[in-house]
């Protein structure tokens, strides 16, 4: 009976699974697929109802062309749960080979609330976006704000501009659920990287606070939001940039009831750029606006403007007061050419002004 009982430890152990397993994960790195199918076949018999050895023999399987093992192991392995994630990966193939969308959108929707970074996932996730029937699919999935959006949207980097048009496309039919300004704002610097400005002016759109004009935050109320103090002197999407230099003093004006004004102080002895912002317009002619609250008369004309598709001083425009109001504003045009312009608020030497509530129209 010892020696039976022996016998039956020997075959059905978990460490003997293991071992098995620890054999076919160092062969299947070696690309040593029957090897690793012989050592599988002796896991699964120490544990023919673990989930975890059975889809690794049907992964196995499928990679040396025995898809009716594959098929076999995979349908039992469905069975136990689906919490096996070669399994999930074998659905969505089946479902991508199959056109069999809403299955590839659940497998997908599983494999990433787990598993948002492992690499098999990847190529799967691509080929199910390259088509509109895959996009919509994940789309829809998105709809609900599962844990995987937020590193859907940053997890971006080295992506070819193809792949980003079409994870764009997801957050796009998804409304942004889940994201917040923070979070698509490498997103959205990829896609204008990548030429991709409309989609990046979408993206912004969807997701960040509204606009009150053509203008991003018009009324300077997130500019100097704690959350911004680290990247504000970076290009941040459409988001205003502020220049921080040991001459230049950006501050904002405590107002909690009112608009957002800032009051912006430059000790330098030249002309300096000390708020900035990336827009993209359709070529026409333009009209900027803004306030100057609590401003001297003679400090008004301290402020100039550029607008175009290089930040060049030299064609900085002052203001001029508008007609029976206390703005004040420039009129600029946007060539075809210049999709993408940058707007810049200029300081004169030894100058202190308050600017609030910016506006940007076309005329």
């Amino acid at each position: 009976m010892l020696d039976r009982t022996g016998r039956y430890l020997g075959r059905y152990a978990p460490w003997a699974t293991g071992s098995h397993m620890i054999r076919a994960q160092h062969l299947i790195g070696a690309s040593k697929w029957q090897e690793a199918l012989a050592e599988l076949r002796q896991s699964v018999a120490n544990a023919p109802i673990d989930s975890k050895p059975l889809g690794k023999l049907g992964f196995t399987a499928a990679q040396t062309g025995n898809e009716a093992l594959a098929e076999q192991v995979f349908t039992l392995t469905g069975q136990l749960g689906w919490r096996d994630t070669l399994t999930q990966l074998y659905y969505v193939k089946l479902g991508l080979n199959a056109g069999a969308w809403e299955v590839v959108g659940t497998r997908l929707d599983a494999l990433l609330r787990v598993s948002p970074d492992l690499p098999l996932i990847a190529p799967l996730l691509q080929e199910t976006l390259s088509t509109e029937e895959g996009i919509q699919a994940l789309a829809d999935k998105a709809k609900g704000n599962p844990p995987w959006i937020k590193s859907f949207a940053t997890g971006i980097s080295d992506l070819p501009v193809d792949v980003l048009n079409n994870r764009f496309e997801v957050i796009k039919r998804s409304g942004g659920v889940g994201l917040t300004c923070r979070d698509v704002t490498f997103f959205t610097n990829q896609l204008l990287a990548g030429g991709l400005v409309d989609q990046a002016s979408s993206l912004w759109s969807i997701v960040c606070p509204p606009r009150t004009s053509l203008i991003y935050d018009g009324q300077l109320k997130r500019v100097m939001e704690p959350e911004r103090q680290a990247e504000i002197s970076r290009y941040q999407g459409f988001d205003w940039t502020v220049a921080l230099r040991g001459d230049v003093e950006v501050a904002a004006v405590p107002d909690p009831d009112g608009p957002g004004a800032l009051s912006l102080h430059n000790a330098a002895s030249m002309r300096q750029a000390v708020l900035r912002q990336r827009i993209a317009l359709p070529p026409g002619n333009y009209d900027l606006s803004w306030a100057m609250p609590g401003t001297p008369a003679r400090s008004i004309k301290s402020v100039s403007i550029t607008a175009g598709c290089q930040m060049d001083q030299s064609g900085a425009v002052p203001p001029k007061p508008i007609d029976g109001s206390n703005r004040l504003g420039v009129t600029f045009s946007v060539d075809p050419g210049c999709r993408l312009i940058m707007l810049t608020f200029w300081l004169a030497p030894q100058s202190e002004v308050t600017v609030a509530d910016v506006k940007l129209t076309k005329n």
